[in-house]
């Protein structure tokens, strides 16, 4: 016969081993300061090319007043030429754009709430679980626990954590 375990006492006990998993403080800010590096390395990337990619537009634009110019005005093309060129122009055009589009919702505004946010998550997993309400507690669950916890008969199994907190080696 096993004994009855209140579901008060099973959340104390389990907010306990969350306590436990959260990795070492010093640890945690020499990932998140390497995660802000290279996200601010990569920011940087991408401020550069979509500076490159503001000058190609206008060089494609330039280069489009020029084939309009050489076809209409100076008659130096056919219009199968034109036509070709007008549509490789606007192919490419169209490409720069669209990798600026890409760019501009990138996102990469939210990494610094992002990080903070996580830091807060992983610092204080405990926290997290005693003050979430049921629904939030079982994404939590799958965010520490993403292969589940393991219960039998003998009570709750080792649970497979997060590589995160197997990566840094809690407490």
């Amino acid at each position: 016969m096993y004994p009855f375990v209140s579901y008060r006492c099973r959340g104390a006990r389990f907010a306990s081993h969350l306590a436990n998993l959260a990795p070492d403080q010093a640890i945690l800010r020499v990932t998140l300061h390497a995660v802000q590096r290279v996200w601010r390395e990569r920011h940087a990337a991408e401020r550069r090319e979509a500076l490159s990619l503001a000058d190609r537009k206008d060089r494609l634009r330039r280069e489009r007043e020029q084939v309009t110019r050489a076809f209409l005005y100076e008659r130096q093309i056919d219009r199968s030429v034109f036509d070709a060129e007008i549509q490789r122009i606007a192919s490419q055009e169209a490409d720069a754009e669209e990798r600026l589009r890409q760019l501009e919702t990138g996102g990469m505004e939210d990494t610094e709430t992002l990080l903070q946010f996580a830091e807060t998550l992983v610092s204080a997993p405990h926290r997290w679980w005693k003050d979430s309400e049921p629904h939030q507690r079982a994404v939590l669950q799958q965010v520490f626990f993403p292969a589940g916890i393991p219960y039998g008969p003998d009570g709750s199994g080792t649970a497979e954590t997060c590589p995160f907190f197997r990566a840094e080696g809690g407490r």
